[in-house]
Protein backbone atom coordinates (compact mmCIF):
# COMPACT_ATOMS: atom_id res chain seq x y z
CA UNK A 1 0.00 0.00 0.00
CA UNK A 2 1.43 3.37 -0.74
CA UNK A 3 0.00 6.95 0.40
CA UNK A 4 1.31 9.48 -2.21
CA UNK A 5 1.30 13.00 -2.57
CA UNK A 6 3.38 15.38 -4.66
CA UNK A 7 4.23 19.04 -4.24
CA UNK A 8 5.26 22.23 -6.73
CA UNK A 9 7.74 24.25 -5.70
CA UNK A 10 9.83 26.01 -7.82
CA UNK A 11 8.14 25.11 -11.16
CA UNK A 12 8.10 20.98 -10.41
CA UNK A 13 6.47 18.24 -8.75
CA UNK A 14 8.52 16.39 -5.93
CA UNK A 15 7.29 13.65 -4.77
CA UNK A 16 6.80 12.37 -1.20
CA UNK A 17 4.22 9.61 0.67
CA UNK A 18 4.72 6.44 2.96
CA UNK A 19 4.60 2.97 1.59
CA UNK A 20 3.58 -0.44 4.16
CA UNK A 21 6.28 -2.74 3.54
CA UNK A 22 6.21 -5.79 5.92
CA UNK A 23 3.39 -4.47 8.39
CA UNK A 24 5.42 -0.90 8.86
CA UNK A 25 4.51 1.79 7.37
CA UNK A 26 7.78 4.12 5.83
CA UNK A 27 7.84 7.52 4.86
CA UNK A 28 9.94 8.19 1.63
CA UNK A 29 10.63 11.21 -0.84
CA UNK A 30 10.68 15.09 0.14
CA UNK A 31 13.72 16.70 -0.03
CA UNK A 32 14.48 19.10 2.78
CA UNK A 33 13.17 22.77 1.44
CA UNK A 34 12.63 26.08 3.03
CA UNK A 35 9.17 25.83 3.39
CA UNK A 36 7.39 24.92 7.09
CA UNK A 37 5.93 21.23 7.92
CA UNK A 38 2.66 23.82 8.00
CA UNK A 39 3.79 25.01 4.24
CA UNK A 40 4.45 21.36 2.56
CA UNK A 41 1.44 20.31 4.34
CA UNK A 42 -1.07 22.98 2.80
CA UNK A 43 0.41 23.18 -0.61
CA UNK A 44 1.08 19.01 -0.92
CA UNK A 45 -1.48 17.27 -3.31
CA UNK A 46 -2.74 13.74 -2.74
CA UNK A 47 -3.20 10.81 -4.95
CA UNK A 48 -6.51 9.62 -5.58
CA UNK A 49 -5.72 6.43 -6.07
CA UNK A 50 -6.53 6.80 -10.04
CA UNK A 51 -5.44 7.10 -13.43
CA UNK A 52 -6.34 8.75 -16.36
CA UNK A 53 -7.27 7.51 -19.62
CA UNK A 54 -4.03 7.67 -20.80
CA UNK A 55 -2.57 6.21 -17.55
CA UNK A 56 -1.60 9.15 -15.97
CA UNK A 57 -2.46 9.15 -12.25
CA UNK A 58 -4.77 11.49 -11.16
CA UNK A 59 -3.74 14.09 -8.04
CA UNK A 60 -6.11 16.36 -6.62
CA UNK A 61 -5.65 19.82 -8.16
CA UNK A 62 -5.12 18.33 -11.34
CA UNK A 63 -7.11 19.48 -14.33
CA UNK A 64 -9.16 17.34 -16.19
CA UNK A 65 -11.04 17.11 -19.45
CA UNK A 66 -13.57 14.87 -20.51
CA UNK A 67 -16.15 15.09 -22.94
CA UNK A 68 -18.72 14.02 -20.94
CA UNK A 69 -22.16 13.93 -23.03
CA UNK A 70 -22.21 12.31 -26.06
CA UNK A 71 -23.82 14.57 -28.05
CA UNK A 72 -21.08 17.42 -26.67
CA UNK A 73 -19.09 19.34 -29.38
CA UNK A 74 -16.97 20.74 -26.64
CA UNK A 75 -14.76 18.78 -23.84
CA UNK A 76 -16.09 19.76 -20.54
CA UNK A 77 -12.77 20.93 -17.92
CA UNK A 78 -12.70 20.71 -14.22
CA UNK A 79 -10.84 20.55 -11.20
CA UNK A 80 -10.20 17.29 -9.16
CA UNK A 81 -10.98 17.95 -5.34
CA UNK A 82 -11.17 16.27 -1.85
CA UNK A 83 -14.95 16.97 -0.75
CA UNK A 84 -14.66 16.45 3.09
CA UNK A 85 -18.27 16.68 3.73
CA UNK A 86 -18.95 13.17 1.52
CA UNK A 87 -15.29 11.56 1.76
CA UNK A 88 -14.56 11.65 -1.58
CA UNK A 89 -12.60 12.79 -4.66
CA UNK A 90 -14.73 14.92 -7.21
CA UNK A 91 -14.28 17.51 -9.84
CA UNK A 92 -15.51 21.27 -9.71
CA UNK A 93 -16.24 21.81 -13.28
CA UNK A 94 -15.17 25.33 -14.44
CA UNK A 95 -15.91 25.00 -18.42
CA UNK A 96 -18.11 23.01 -20.64
CA UNK A 97 -21.80 21.68 -20.24
CA UNK A 98 -21.55 19.70 -16.53
CA UNK A 99 -23.16 21.20 -13.81
CA UNK A 100 -22.24 20.93 -10.05
CA UNK A 101 -19.75 18.33 -8.58
CA UNK A 102 -19.13 14.95 -9.80
CA UNK A 103 -17.83 12.08 -7.75
CA UNK A 104 -14.55 11.40 -9.44
CA UNK A 105 -14.15 7.76 -8.95
CA UNK A 106 -16.82 6.87 -11.33
CA UNK A 107 -15.27 8.94 -14.72
CA UNK A 108 -11.72 8.56 -13.98
CA UNK A 109 -11.63 6.10 -16.87
CA UNK A 110 -12.98 8.36 -19.61
CA UNK A 111 -11.37 11.60 -18.01
CA UNK A 112 -7.79 13.18 -19.39
CA UNK A 113 -5.42 14.79 -17.28
CA UNK A 114 -4.54 18.34 -18.94
CA UNK A 115 -2.70 20.24 -16.40
CA UNK A 116 -2.70 21.61 -12.93
CA UNK A 117 -3.91 24.42 -10.92
CA UNK A 118 -0.28 25.91 -10.77
CA UNK A 119 0.41 26.16 -14.38
CA UNK A 120 -1.78 29.22 -14.55
CA UNK A 121 0.04 30.83 -11.68
CA UNK A 122 3.62 30.14 -12.96
CA UNK A 123 2.95 30.10 -16.91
Amino acid sequence: MKIKFRIFIDDRFYYWGFMRDEGQLDFYGIPVFHLSMEEKQARSQQYTGKKDKQGTEIYAGDKVQVKYWSYSKDMSVGIVKWDMQDACWEIEWISGDVYGPTDMLDMASVLEVIGHIYQEAHG
